[in-house]
């Protein structure tokens, strides 16, 4: 009888564990699995010099690893895992947060996390995690909060202790305007300051040791240690309340654990509608949804010339000697899809007034976006729907334009640059420019690379497999990859090595890492490269 009760008994305490564990509540009771991570070491290669095999070490973790983070002064790594579907289409909306020491083999701290709620942003050994209302300075050692404040981080200064971000509405819900400055050593504030976030942030940069410059709703100069600075403001997204723009969906974009956590609201709002900012040794150039815009470093505005806000989308600006050029990219984002948007065209300004030079539209009849360009002399080269067409820079008149291909699963999709090569009789690794820079290479959705001379007449398709691109560079040494393997060339452009790499793969210092589902690879690179 006593067997029976006690098996009913842990019968029962089976069952109030699972559904604790359900509603992710650990209680005493439960004894919770620890994680295993698995180390050890496979061939990942060959040295091509002493005719040896490469090895690295290999850390198998329980789950996809779904994010990373390495510090290697610390020797630590950060994955966030996360589980797929049983149907294997879809990753689960939780999962955790590890900490691992490469050193020790342990793990020094996990946490769970639940993807649509929580982000960690991490720069060193700065760990922050951020929920839908506050944020957490985690201990590196522990993965417990040292503090925690009611603000919602977007940029973190590992350097300098400090980090900036928005003040929540705890009670109410939703961000206010309110940027701080945060201390990271306590959590206190030490700045506040007004500036509108509800277009999202498009860019973020330093301007010198101690000037940030904001790029949200047009350009903000935040000294990060008082917060003060001018403001520039401008429109650079609009709310589309038709209901039928995101039917025409492109794509998907996303960020984790990039120590910066960029965020728009409403999923009506029609986000970039802005260029890049352009810089010379006094002024930046911006373009928004209305107006092209030369502001002084001190904040003054010099120019301003209207743009037509019904053509205006995602922009790129560049300069060419006193011009400054608007290539107008024909898409923009909505939530986190890209559309069509604005159409496609190409202005000249006059970079010291402002003064329209020329504008062409280079697409009126359809939804088109520019899918890639390029410059060569005094012309510019773009891909449009496979179309591969140039204009002259000097009027923004049309040159010449031809289809390369009607099928849409050969269409040209983008121009190539300097990172293609291909190995030459000697056995060197050359550029494709490097080796002719006469001719345009367009990569097509085929994974091939077409060479074509002045008159687009194609003089050379080369097959994806003969390509390798180009990735990281070290001291002495840069790294090429095709397909899963990766050659690492000296500074001859002699190939030293072969690795079972992609260009996925991180360089960092001298180690190479790599991510395969749920294995994390270390390669050293340190005797590879001694001669």
């Amino acid at each position: 009888m006593a067997n029976k009760v006690t098996g009913k008994f842990h019968t029962l305490l089976s069952l109030l564990c699972s559904i604790f564990l359900l509603f992710s509540v650990t209680p005493t009771f439960c004894q919770k699995e620890p994680l295993h991570i698995i180390a050890g070491e496979e061939i990942i290669g060959s040295d091509l010099r002493k005719g040896q095999q490469i090895s690295a070490r290999t850390f198998t973790f329980p789950e996809e690893i779904y994010a990373s983070y390495i510090s290697e002064a610390e020797n630590l790594v950060t994955v966030q895992l996360r589980g797929i579907s049983s149907n294997g289409k879809w990753w689960n909306g939780a999962g955790q947060v590890i900490l691992y020491d490469f050193a020790s083999h342990k793990v020094k701290w996990s946490k769970r996390i639940v993807y649509e709620a929580d982000h960690y942003e991490q720069t060193g050994p700065v760990i922050v995690k951020t929920n839908l209302k506050k944020s957490f300075l985690l201990d590196i050692e522990s993965g417990e909060p040292l503090w925690e404040v009611k603000n919602i981080l977007y940029h973190i200064d590992s350097k300098k202790k400090i980090g900036i971000g928005y003040k929540s509405r705890p009670s109410t819900g939703g961000i206010t305007n309110t940027l701080e400055g945060i201390h990271l050593n306590n959590g206190t504030e030490i700045w506040k300051r007004e500036i509108y976030r509800e277009l999202g942030w498009n860019d973020l940069f330093y301007l010198n040791d101690s000037i940030l410059i904001v790029v949200a709703a047009g350009m903000h100069a935040v000294n990060i240690y008082n917060g003060k600075g001018w403001d520039y403001h401008a429109v650079t997204g609009k709310k589309d309340h038709s209901g039928t723009i995101a039917a025409n969906a492109l794509g998907v974009v996303t960020g984790i654990l990039t120590g910066t956590f960029i965020s728009a609201t409403g999923h009506n709002l029609v986000r970039d509608l802005v260029s890049n900012v352009l810089p010379d040794s006094t002024s930046f150039y911006l373009a928004s949804t209305n107006k092209l815009s030369s502001v002084g470093l001190d904040g003054q505005l010099k120019w301003s010339t209207p743009l037509d806000e019904k053509l205006m989308s995602k922009s790129t600006l560049f300069f060419m000697g006193d011009r400054v050029y608007l290539v107008n990219r024909g898409f923009a984002f909505m939530g986190d899809k890209k559309i069509f948007y604005g159409k496609p065209f190409i202005a000249a300004f006059d970079r010291d007034t402002g003064k329209e030079i020329f504008k062409t539209v280079l697409q009126t009849d359809a939804e088109m976006k520019i899918e890639s360009f390029t410059l060569r002399d005094r012309a510019i080269y773009f891909l449009l729907d496979g179309r591969l067409a140039e204009y002259s820079l000097d009027t923004g008149l049309p040159v010449r334009s031809k289809t390369l291909n009607d099928d849409a699963e050969k269409k040209a999709i983008s121009f190539v640059g300097n990172q293609y090569f291909t190995q030459k009789a000697d056995l060197s690794y050359k550029s494709l420019y490097a080796s002719d820079s006469s001719l345009l290479y367009v990569y097509t959705q085929d994974d091939k690379v077409l060479s074509l001379n002045n008159n687009f007449v194609i003089v050379e398709e080369i097959e994806g497999q003969s390509l390798w691109t180009y990735y990281a560079t070290g001291k002495g040494f840069r790294l090429l990859a095709n397909q899963n393997k990766t050659i690492i060339l000296d500074d001859q452009d002699q190939a030293i090595a072969e690795l079972d790499a992609s260009r996925q793969s991180l360089l960092i210092g001298k180690k190479l890492y790599q991510i395969e589902g749920r294995l994390l690879i270390e390669t050293d690179l340190e005797s590879i490269l001694k001669q």
